[in-house]
């Protein structure tokens, strides 16, 4: 597990968003939400949540061949609010909601959705899913620290998204959420998913950090997940897989979280 964490650097950043060990399990998921019931493929699962992926012709059944379609937005609308998933071969049924939409710029054929679990699952369920229970615990307990490494701020830093041949009138600009490696997590306030999927997806963007007025590090970037927040309906989590690290000086304003 750790090769795969580390391999993509936005999968390093999200292993630090899941309260427990994720485990790689491929199995058959029917999660029923506010439409149909829609049949995917786990990725990984641990005690809190799961990694769905569904084949975007399953949210939009139909849709003519090469049409562009949203796949953020139908993933939304068929998942907001409480959803039931069952794995059907373990006959298990568990509620969760939806966290995450996860975007692989060179594989539009899928849509990658986080969820949840309402509730932990318990030893018995997580035997029924062929997990042993002993190894389902906290992520970061034995676990080594690069698996770990977001880094939060102290104080609120300003990021601005431009587009890529535009670099006098920024397309978003929002707050640095926390830093690992070559990823970016960017709340947006009042972020509108249609809008942000249609502007930043597979679109080669540049980011630029501010220290008040004053720019202090830049680089280009793609958009590659938007997580929905909590805490406010009406903001978004962003991931950005960044070209350039961050530099010293960058990363010295950050802290990681097990700090004081």
């Amino acid at each position: 597990m750790a090769s795969t964490s580390t391999a993509d650097p936005l999968r390093a950043f999200l292993w630090g968003k899941r309260s427990a060990i994720r485990h790689p399990l491929a199995l058959d998921v029917e999660v029923r939400g506010s439409q149909t019931p829609l049949r995917g493929i786990s990725l990984d699962l641990s005690s809190g949540g799961v990694l769905l992926r569904f084949p975007v012709e399953v949210l939009q059944p139909g849709a003519a061949a090469g049409a562009d379609i949203d796949p953020f937005v139908l993933a939304e609308t068929h998942f907001r609010g409480a959803c039931v998933a069952r794995f059907r071969r373990h006959r298990l049924k568990v509620h969760l909601e939806l966290v995450r939409l996860d975007y692989r710029p060179d594989d539009r054929q899928y849509c990658y959705v986080g969820f949840r679990f309402a509730r932990p699952l318990m030893e018995k369920q997580l035997r029924k899913l062929g997990l042993d229970p002993a190894c389902c615990g906290a992520e970061a307990h034995g676990l080594p620290s690069q698996l770990v490494d977001l880094r939060a701020a102290d104080d609120p830093v300003v990021c601005r998204i431009y587009n890529g041949g535009d670099d006098v009138h920024p397309m978003f600009e929002g707050t640095v959420l926390g830093l690992a490696k070559r990823a970016l997590c960017l709340r947006l306030e009042d972020g509108k998913l249609a809008l942000v999927d249609k502007r930043l997806r597979r679109v080669r963007v540049r980011v630029e950090v501010l220290e008040g007025d004053q720019p202090i590090w830049d680089s280009h970037a793609r958009l590659q997940a938007i997580g929905l927040l909590e805490d406010d309906p009406e903001a978004l989590e962003l991931g950005l897989v960044l070209e350039e690290a961050p530099s010293r000086a960058l990363r010295q304003r950050f802290r990681p979280p097990w700090a004081a």
